[in-house]
């Protein structure tokens, strides 16, 4: 997908899976796959642009609300916005189980990042949808 050119375009693009448009549900795969697609067309488009994490993470949240019509509604974390949100342990996503890791000092694209690359069930500790939680891990956060 040309996505830089749709976007140009002014086109609203999203990601999204309902499974019969790829094999997963999980978002972070979902956008990790845009990456990965977007840097495989460099690899014979000169001079494009690699996708970075924080606007695949865009494109999975407020972009896909965009895309459907209901930024108004869903997208982004603001007042009056129905909350669709995942509570992730930060310290299970840090490669090779680093306990001395600075979590602090961490950019939050380095933050989205270690999501997209790391992220799923295991660093899951709450999923909320419209507000209400529907996940709550058993699992007390990692240290």
């Amino acid at each position: 997908m040309k996505l830089d050119q749709l976007m140009k375009a002014g086109i609203a693009v999203g990601l999204g899976s309902d499974v019969a448009a790829g094999p997963e549900l999980s978002m972070w795969m979902v956008m990790r796959a845009a990456i990965d697609v977007q840097k495989a067309r460099g690899s014979y488009e000169p001079n494009l642009r690699t996708l970075r994490p924080s606007e695949a993470f865009f494109l999975g949240t407020h972009g896909g609300a965009k895309a459907l019509g209901k930024a108004g509604v869903i997208g982004t974390l603001e007042a009056g916005k129905e909350a669709d949100l995942t509570i992730i342990d930060l310290s299970a996503l840090i490669p090779y189980g680093s306990q001395n890791a600075q979590l602090d000092q961490l950019s939050a694209e380095d933050v989205v990042a270690l999501c997209i690359y790391r992220g799923g069930p295991q660093a899951t500790l709450a999923t909320y949808v419209r507000g209400n939680c529907v996940y709550q891990s058993s699992q007390p956060p990692t240290r």
